[in-house]
């Protein structure tokens, strides 16, 4: 078996602009628990990150009640 034997073929994606009430919609929409993250990069759609819906938990938990400390691997731009 190889990626491309399990793979979501035309998965959706979100611009870096994207909003987060937005990227939770499409979330609950597609039933996905991670949204791609892309810039157009000569007219081709091009891999920069990824939103988890652990993500949004600490992002929403940050907001609202407590501070969690930020993994490292999350590249904010």
């Amino acid at each position: 078996i190889v990626a491309k034997d399990i793979m979501t073929p035309n998965p959706s994606v979100v611009k870096k602009d994207t909003s987060l009430e937005d990227i939770i919609d499409i979330m609950i929409q597609k039933e996905i628990v991670l949204v791609p993250v892309v810039e157009n990069d000569n007219d081709n759609n091009k891999l920069v990150g990824v939103v988890a819906r652990l993500d949004i938990i600490r992002e929403k938990l940050n907001e609202e009640f407590i501070v969690i400390e930020k993994r490292d691997a999350v590249a904010r731009t």
